[in-house]
């Protein structure tokens, strides 16, 4: 291509030559072919790269889905699409860390973000966070969430047992996510959790008819909002249980007093 240019101008310059190369609908078509992104930032009203830059930045995504090992993304279509929606290979690094490091390696998120985003299948899960269309935040949001029901899960609830929104006995991984909670912070509570719950669920079902109940969603609200009315119910039902224990000693030990006096 660049021969017949050079026959038909051959006073033109380098940078003549790829002007000429870059926009003359005589000579553009291969070239728009192979920096296609730059085709669509043009129609878009974007800046172009040059075909240095441009040649950088898919040396520079390569290099991150290399060390990642997704060679299945190695490919010129992917490139002009993050070209086109100014993905940098820094938030190409962050999306694939997203979509393996902290979801496809880590067994437990994996199921909360299969159950609770379950049109990204195990195979579509780094295709979705590689998508130039998903912004970012709001992948970020969805790990946050889903390491929130993995750490649920780790601590044996069940699948059945975690939920993305509110429901009566939980308080949703979406709504802990949009608070802050982190994926250490959910692990901490929910053993925090695990330790306390099977004692109170039991003393809420001894003294559920006088006093208000302390559940799942009690023990979230202590743990990760730190209510301290749902720990107040808790410290209720502990201290009724000890006052009951205290009189049921206190009766026996009465009673073998009245038997060593003889007064039975």
């Amino acid at each position: 291509m660049l021969e017949g240019i050079r026959d038909e101008y051959p006073e033109a310059s380098p940078d003549e030559l790829m002007t000429l190369l870059q926009f003359d609908d005589r000579y553009n078509a291969k070239f728009n072919e192979r920096f296609a992104g730059n085709v669509t930032r043009m129609k878009a009203g974007k800046p172009v790269y040059s075909p240095g830059e441009y040649l950088k930045l898919e040396q520079a995504f390569d290099k991150v889905l290399t060390s990642y090992n997704q060679p299945t993304f190695k490919v010129q279509s992917y490139y002009d699409k993050w070209i086109v929606g100014d993905v940098d290979p820094v938030e190409v690094s962050e999306r694939v860390q997203l979509g393996y490091d902290r979801v496809l390696s880590d067994d437990p998120v994996n199921r909360a973000f299969t159950k609770f985003y379950s049109a990204l299948g195990y195979s579509d899960i780094v295709a979705g966070m590689l998508d130039p269309v998903n912004q970012l935040p709001a992948l970020q949001q969805k790990v946050r969430a889903a390491e929130i029901g993995g750490a649920a899960l780790r601590q044996g609830f069940k699948a059945d047992e975690i939920s993305l929104t509110a429901t009566g006995s939980t308080l949703g991984a979406d709504i802990l996510a949009k608070q802050g909670v982190t994926k250490a912070e959910a692990e901490k509570a929910y053993g925090n959790i695990a330790g306390l719950l099977p004692t109170a669920e039991k003393l809420s079902s001894i003294y559920g008819s006088t006093e208000a109940k302390y559940g799942r969603l009690e023990a979230e609200e202590e743990q990760f909002q730190g209510l301290a009315s749902a720990e107040r119910k808790r410290k209720r039902l502990s201290g009724l249980e000890t006052a009951q224990f205290q009189s049921d000693s206190g009766m026996a030990t009465q009673s073998l007093k009245q038997i060593s006096a003889g007064q039975y």
